[in-house]
Formats: C-alpha cells, sequence, structure tokens
C-alpha cells in the first residue's frame, strides 16, 4: 500500500466565505469544485490550489462546538489494504471503502486521538484523482 498524496480537509457552514478569504489572503485558485446535489450552482466541496499544496473545503451545515473541523485526506493506491492497515494499527472504521457520487471509492477511520482520516482512491480501473494534486477525470 501506498499513499500517493495528501491535503488537509477544512469544515465549515459558510463555504464561500473561506474560499473568499483564501482568495485574498493567500491567491488560492479555485481547482475543484463538488455542487450541491440539488443545486449545480452551488459548491458543497471545493480544493483550492495555494502555491505548491492544496486545501480542501467542505461545507457541513452542523458543525457542533465540539465537532473535529478539519480532516486529513490520503490516497492510496490499494484501499482495501489502506483500510486494513489502518484498522489494525489502531483506527477506528467510520465508514468501509465504498463508491462515491463523484466515481471514487473513500473509506473513513478515524486515528486513535479521533482525528477523521479520508482514504481515497480513484474510480476502478482509473487514476488516482486528488482534485487539484492527482491526474485522473477532473
Amino acid at each position: 500500500m501506498v499513499v500517493r498524496s495528501g491535503f488537509p480537509v477544512l469544515k465549515t457552514d459558510d463555504l464561500p466565505r473561506l474560499v473568499r478569504f483564501y482568495r485574498e489572503a493567500f491567491g488560492a485558485v479555485r481547482t475543484y469544485g463538488f455542487p450541491a446535489p440539488d443545486d449545480e450552482t452551488r459548491d458543497v466541496f471545493v480544493t483550492l490550489r495555494l502555491g505548491e499544496s492544496t486545501l480542501a473545503i467542505g461545507r457541513e451545515l452542523d458543525i457542533g462546538a465540539t465537532d473535529a473541523r478539519a480532516a486529513l485526506w490520503l490516497y492510496v493506491d490499494d484501499i482495501d489494504e489502506a483500510t486494513r492497515r489502518a484498522h489494525a494499527a489502531g483506527a477506528t472504521i467510520v465508514a468501509p471503502p465504498q463508491e462515491m457520487p463523484w466515481g471514487e471509492i473513500v473509506a473513513q477511520v478515524r486515528d486513535p486521538d479521533g482525528f477523521l482520516i479520508y482514504l481515497g482512491a480513484g474510480p476502478a480501473g482509473g487514476d488516482v484523482d486528488a482534485r487539484g494534486g492527482g491526474s485522473a477525470g477532473q
């Protein structure tokens, strides 16, 4: 199992405001947006390029005071093996690998301190897609 790339994911209840902040403060450039299922004109997830780095921001409407507002996304070459190894090392499986609406396979685990880690792989037969840091079907 090889980790191919990774990036942090921030959660916010005001996605346009946070995207605007990173654009104005740091010159971030939007490289990907996933639209809301009920409104194609409104993104619920974006990736931004900041220099050589990628930052993802997802909209989450019900963020409580105790909810984690950041997570880690890792693209791996073998998602089943990565999930198994994370679990064997002490992670809790939140969601097993499953195909997402945008075509990637994603699992969710929590590390021993409770931080959420998304494990992602490109579509079956496809290349890893870091949505700004990878090479497959944007």
